[in-house]
């Protein structure tokens, strides 16, 4: 059975009246047709006949069974509650609830090279990237603090990514396409909706009104074990390091029954993290956007600060850097040394560098930029020298 969602203008209305459609009227329920948010309901009759299925936004009726676990998803409700949720995290935990407003659509811009030029110069000119430098390592002499602004700018405009709403909305079009050739029994995934799960998976509702979302573990199990050969698309942001992929698939694999096909969709992801993947669970679909991103390590741009002396590699250039970002501590989660920026968090695979630089970007909750927090003064006393003297002895 079809039911009419939305009609895009009265001709449409009359094309059916003119087909002879009226004469089932008194034989099934209308339908409420509400042609524009906020204008008034027009009633029409429930139509029994797949000869109208020209008409826009035609949808199943889902079965009670359906209705039960599937879920409309609301931007602004699910962003509201994604900050709301990280506003309580941070009065539980003690931390700042201040609100950031720094958002430009022009930061989320990049230059023909992919550079996000505006965003750069933002951190640059504004003085945020001196004033990390002052932060982090107080005794460094003049030239060092010269060396390493030249080169953190150069990290920013090898590393830094920003996703824009425009910018994923562009990128879900795209999954959209794909997850329509799974087939019709298809499902989006929401584990949480408090988390990035959420925000993405309303942003695709909003161009996808049609799309089944099920929310929640309990939810999942129950469709599924009514529906055979349901397909499973998830949504997500960013995928780094795999671990969290894989535990959901895991869970599905060994907790639901009647399952298809799982397909991860996620705007970013790190090679580093998709390898993983395939080789834990090789029958779980991987969706990105692009190339797979590199880790900072894996990097062209890390790969060539080695320094050649006396036909020997040298990494002091590379510890440099990585001093520079505070990326060393992996029992922290910002070993990757990423710079990435969605518009309602970053993540805490963020080196300290980048997320002391996002801050003066972001718009939100500050506790949603992951270890902002961490403090940024180095552990030896914030000495720091760049190039070292042995270096400069070895070059000159």
């Amino acid at each position: 059975m079809l039911q009419v969602e939305k009609l895009v203008s009265i001709s449409s209305l009359k094309n059916i009246y003119s087909q002879g459609l009226k004469n089932i009227l008194g034989h099934t329920p209308p339908v409420r047709v509400p042609l524009k948010p906020n204008e008034e309901i027009i009633e029409f009759p429930r139509v029994l006949t797949h000869d109208v299925l020209q008409i826009n936004h035609v949808t199943p009726v889902v079965t009670p069974t359906e209705q039960t676990v599937l879920k409309e998803l609301v931007f602004d409700d699910v962003l509201k509650a994604y900050n709301d949720t990280k506003l309580a995290c941070a009065a539980k935990r003690g931390r700042t609830n201040k609100i950031l407003n720094n958002w430009k659509d022009e930061y989320g811009i990049p230059t023909s090279d992919g550079v996000f030029k505006n965003a750069i110069d933002k951190l640059k000119n504004g003085g945020h990237i001196d004033e990390y430098i002052d932060l982090a390592f107080p005794a460094a002499n003049t030239t060092t603090k010269a060396e390493a602004k030249e080169l953190l700018t150069k990290y920013l405009e090898s590393n830094f990514e920003i996703y824009s709403y425009d910018r994923i909305k562009n990128i879900l079009k795209n999954f959209s396409r794909q997850i329509e050739k799974t087939g019709g029994n298809t499902i989006i995934y929401v584990p949480d909706q408090n988390k990035s799960y959420g925000i993405i998976s309303a942003l695709y509702k909003q161009s996808n009104p049609n799309a089944k979302i099920v929310v929640g573990w309990k939810n999942l199990q129950n469709y599924t074990a009514q529906n055979p050969k349901t397909n499973i698309a998830i949504l997500d942001d960013c995928l780094v390091s795999g671990n969290s992929a894989e535990s959901i698939y895991n869970s599905i694999q060994t907790g639901c029954k009647n399952i298809n096909q799982v397909d991860m969709y996620v705007c970013a992801a790190y090679q580093k993290g998709v390898n993983y993947l395939k080789s834990k669970t090789p029958n779980l679909n991987i969706h990105y956007d692009g190339k797979a991103k590199k880790t900072l390590e894996e990097t062209d741009f890390f790969k060539n600060l080695i320094i050649m002396v006396g036909g020997k590699p040298k990494t002091v250039k590379q510890d440099f850097l990585k001093t520079l970002l505070r990326c060393q501590d992996t029992s922290q989660g910002y070993s990757a040394g990423t710079a990435i920026m969605f518009p309602y968090m970053s993540p805490n695979n963020n080196s300290l560098f980048s997320a002391n630089m996002i801050q003066h970007l972001f718009s939100g909750p500050q506790f949603a930029v992951k270890n902002i927090e961490k403090t940024i003064a180095s552990p030896k006393g914030g000495k720091l020298e760049y190039p070292p003297a042995w270096l400069t002895r070895l070059l000159d």
